[in-house]
């Protein structure tokens, strides 16, 4: 249950850096959507089409000081047709510029002769994200000068392996600072030059990390230069212009200072404290769809760095985590059936591994790194050793020391499992049912997948972490399809309560030519777990921190008394029919349970607290006196309980007098301050002091929109943004942040012209 509060806004884009006195600021979200909003802003190209005219004439967007139409004049005279806005940007469009000279007048900017700023000593950032298509030559992507000669102005430019930038002053000095920089093709790079005035010092970044800083003493004042501001080419006459693509082009009148985070806000478990939930390959709206229904990532994808690079920006714009797979040009065409592959060297598994990871490591949506081949078999000394060498290259590659995992085929036991789980930070074998196995009425299958995983890392005594592989592939046999939610949550449910740390699904793809009525059953039963987990009721910090109680025992009453399952061959495992697991979390015990059989199951539960019991999914209070309950279990059913209710609490908080004088009812408000009790006990307020409710602050200017409110210790919060309240989504803008007793701030970075906000507030 849920409190929350709306507010309808009119919403604009915030700036997220701090400006300084001296002219620097900090600067270490440079990953996330920046805009032409902030106050040290002098212009900012995103080259989106924002209106198209009757005949066809179009506007890209930009923001310009005193330029009125605040755009992109596309078209401006041109001398080739060869540039050209248009899909493939970081988001949206981009402006692609095919290499090459003579292609300045098509990548001039409008009223570009005045970007530059005001100050009489100004500092100055000039920042892109530019993909480049080739690393041959020289090629310029931010130009107001001229590099070699030229009094004021400034240049932003990449050559043979060099990054280079110029800053010019009213002398005939260059100032021109160089370092050595080999980009990765393919993949967007941050890259920004700086000057700072303060220190008369410039200084280039390339995707948050300081490459180089170079001290100009005597020629501390950067000057301004009549040249039209160039994107992708140069200035002047030898047009020599980018070969890729270029977007969110910033100059600004103060000397960021870049920097990298320590751990990029998306990380998932084990990495970091969002549950991993994510299916194989959906596309188009399927990723959208599953993010708004609580996926915290996309992918994996197959594909090297260019067959993934359209999924990796789109979880950008999703706010989703991604799972990068790691496939090395040299191991293209391997396979386990091929008698004549030849195996790279080691040299040249490393070479490729740092230049994979490399590519796209300072990337803070990826989560985990994915190893391809999959299913590399522990018993041949090349694809062990292949596995040996790309883990260890990987994370001495990574800085931010992301997890290593490689999919395991569904049949391996644990003892196939321990040989390849050291060199994985996830023991991630399959958890598939087919829905034409003989196995798929035995669901205990997901009970003794999950247990190879367990008895592996044991058996190899590492610190990975078991991952959940469901499977969806085919539609469901004639006259099963009503079983098909059921299957989803019994078997998440299953790995969950195994210990599971988080949920892999093959696969997302629509068009598999196996599906024709029963994907979108598919996928929406597997997405009320995914719901349960990181949306409204919030069990993934149960499952993913909670500790495992003990004490607890059940006795079946009515239904099988045990589960068959033959496998491998000839060896028959018998397991109860309800497996269970009972966790403790910030003082509070869950009780998770799920049925593997075909019939309904009646079992008595000892053990547990004697305390309010709240059924989660149904969201009924009942007694446990003396620790005991029983409850009847549908096939396939799950179940989750809460203990110390509404009850307890209300204990806590009031006298036995004003319990029986009706104060401590679930919809009184004795202290009157418009809060009933039972909001109090969600919110984690004082039901007997006025004010202390949970509440929803606004504050605004023209520029940002911020929603606050107090936090209380053990609640965790959530923030959304809907555009439409009769049609729209709410997409979370934070999700499930811990209440710590302080003041919580979140700014509003969206552009829609209009938003509804609603803020969350629930119990673990």
């Amino acid at each position: 249950m849920n409190i929350y509060m709306l507010n309808n806004l009119k919403n604009t884009v915030c700036c997220l850096v701090i400006s300084l006195a001296t002219g620097v600021a900090a600067q270490s979200d440079w990953w996330s959507g920046y805009d032409g909003t902030c106050a040290d802003t002098i212009a900012y190209y995103s080259f989106d089409e924002s209106t198209v005219y009757a005949n066809g004439a179009s506007l890209y967007s930009a923001v310009v000081p005193d330029q009125p139409d605040k755009t992109w004049d596309a078209f401006y005279s041109t001398n080739t047709a060869t540039c050209f806005f248009g899909p493939g940007g970081r988001q949206g469009f981009g402006l692609h510029v095919p290499g090459g000279s003579d292609i300045a007048s098509k990548c001039s900017t409008r009223n570009g002769s005045n970007i530059f700023p005001a100050a009489t000593d100004p500092s100055l950032t000039v920042e892109c994200r530019v993909l480049f298509n080739s690393v041959a030559g020289i090629q310029f992507l931010v130009s107001k000068g001229n590099a070699w000669s030229s009094k004021g102005g400034y240049d932003l430019w990449y050559d043979n392996n060099a990054l280079k930038c110029a800053f010019g002053d009213s002398d005939t000095n260059k100032m021109i600072t160089t370092v050595s920089w080999l980009p990765s093709t393919g993949v967007w790079h941050h890259v920004a030059s700086t000057w700072n005035a303060g220190d008369d010092t410039a200084r280039l970044y390339v995707d948050g990390e300081e490459l180089v800083s170079k001290v100009f003493s005597g020629k501390s004042i950067i000057d301004h230069t009549g040249r039209t501001l160039a994107l992708g080419q140069r200035s002047v006459s030898l047009y020599t212009g980018l070969n890729g693509i270029i977007d969110d082009v910033r100059i600004s009148g103060v000397a960021y200072e870049f920097s990298r985070p320590e751990k990029p806000a998306r990380a998932t478990y084990p990495w970091g404290d969002k549950f991993w939930f994510s299916f194989y390959s959906t596309i188009g709206d399927d990723s959208q769809y599953a993010v708004e229904h609580g996926s915290s990532g996309i992918g994996p994808y197959y594909g090297g760095i260019a067959g993934q690079a359209g999924p990796l920006a789109e979880a950008d714009v999703l706010g989703a985590s991604f799972s990068y797979k790691v496939q090395l040009p040299s191991m293209i065409g391997f396979s386990a059936q091929a008698t004549n592959f030849v195996w790279p060297s080691d040299e040249t598994l490393i070479a490729e591994t740092k230049a994979v990871v490399s590519a796209v490591m300072h990337n803070p949506n990826i989560s985990m790194w994915d190893l391809v081949p999959e299913e590399l078999r522990y018993w041949r000394s090349n694809e062990m050793n292949f596995i040996e060498i790309v883990s260890e290259v990987i994370r001495q590659t990574d800085p931010y020391g992301r997890p290593v995992m490689m999919y395991e085929p569904n049949h391996r036991n644990a003892t196939a499992l321990a040989v390849t789980v050291p060199y994985q930070d996830i023991c991630a074998s399959g958890t598939y049912i087919s829905t034409t196995s003989p196995f798929r009425h035995n669901r205990i299958w997901a009970r003794w997948s999950m247990e190879q995983e367990l008895g592996a890392i044991a058996a190899a005594n590492t610190n990975a972490v078991p991952w959940i592989m469901l499977w969806m592939a085919v539609d469901a046999m004639d006259g099963e399809e009503h079983w098909i939610n059921d299957w989803c949550r019994h078997d998440a449910y299953m790995g969950l309560i195994m210990g599971g740390k988080g949920i892999s699904i093959w696969s997302g793809w629509r068009p598999r030519s196996s599906w024709t009525n029963d994907f979108q059953a598919y996928f929406d039963g597997y997405l009320s777990v995914a719901a349960d987990l990181n949306l409204d009721k919030n069990f993934a910090p149960v499952f993913m921190d909670g500790t495992e109680a003990t004490g607890v025992t059940y006795s079946i009453t009515a239904g099988p008394a045990e589960l068959e399952l033959v496998y491998p061959a000839g060896v028959t495992n018998t397991y109860p029919p309800v497996t269970y697991t009972l966790r403790e979390y910030l003082g509070q015990q869950y009780l998770f349970a799920v049925n593997s059989a075909t019939q309904a199951v009646t079992v008595t539960f000892s053990g547990v607290p004697d305390a309010m019991r709240t059924d989660l999914f149904q969201g009924l209070e009942n007694s446990t006196p003396g620790g005991s309950f029983s409850k009847t279990f549908a096939p396939y059913e799950v179940t989750a309980f809460r203990f110390d209710g509404y009850e307890t609490w209300r204990d806590s908080q009031f006298t036995q007098q004003q319990i029986d004088d009706g104060l401590g009812d679930p919809d009184a408000d004795p202290d009157g301050d418009g809060c009933a009790n039972r909001d109090e006990y969600i919110a984690g307020t004082e039901p007997l002091v006025f004010g202390d409710c949970f509440a929803t602050d606004l504050s605004f200017s023209n520029d940002w929109k911020t929603v606050s409110f107090q936090t209380s210790s053990n609640r965790f919060y959530t923030v959304d943004l809907s555009t439409n309240l009769v049609e729209g989504h709410w997409v979370p803008m934070v999700g499930n942040e811990p209440g710590t007793g302080a003041d919580f701030f979140v700014t509003d970075t969206n552009v829609f012209p209009n938003a509804f906000y609603r803020t969350r507030v629930n119990r673990p």
